[in-house]
């Protein structure tokens, strides 16, 4: 018994905590100056939230703000969006949606990496394995080379699925 209270315990204080995430997200709707001043840990917490179970909850709070005039509030509103079409499986509307929002690097920030994982990792998805080989061989030939930018999570998924994929093609050498 005592080992369910604390996932309990951890479930609770996560909705908890998004219950205030989803309250800044009003309050930065209604002020989208304030939207700017915090994107990246919104965009940290989008990624943490959408990671863990939440994509329907920040597709219903984010999906009308794509067309945004602001452009830090539609990235957070694109970024929110293509993770959560990937989770329900709409690869091609996610991979459109990321076509027609080019990223800005800089205001995404510390997510930009994961960003532009997940578009190779649509593409990957869609069966566009030798497009998605060689992207994946980018992405860790310059993890390489600025390994303390890229989110160890994030740098261990691209690993991953470019090893994934260098078995599938019989170039995984042991």
């Amino acid at each position: 018994r005592s080992t369910l209270l604390p996932y309990t315990t951890l479930f609770r204080s996560s909705y908890d905590d998004f219950v205030y995430f989803a309250n800044a997200i009003e309050h930065f709707v209604a002020d989208v100056s304030l939207v700017g001043q915090s994107l990246t840990a919104m965009l940290n917490r989008i990624e943490f939230y959408a990671n863990g179970g939440y994509w329907s909850q920040l597709h219903g709070l984010l999906k009308g703000f794509v067309d945004s005039e602001d452009a830090s509030l539609r990235t957070l509103a694109v970024f929110s969006e293509v993770i959560c079409l990937r989770r329900y499986g709409r690869l091609n509307d996610a991979l459109a949606l990321m076509e027609r929002n080019p990223y800005d690097a800089l205001l995404l920030s510390d997510q930009v990496y994961y960003y532009r994982y997940l578009r190779v990792q649509l593409r990957h998805l869609l069966g566009d394995y030798n497009y998605a080989l060689g992207a994946y061989k980018s992405l860790v030939e310059e993890a390489k080379l600025v390994t303390n930018v890229i989110p160890p999570h994030i740098y261990t998924q691209i690993l991953l699925k470019y090893a994934d994929l260098l078995f599938l093609k019989g170039q995984f050498d042991e």
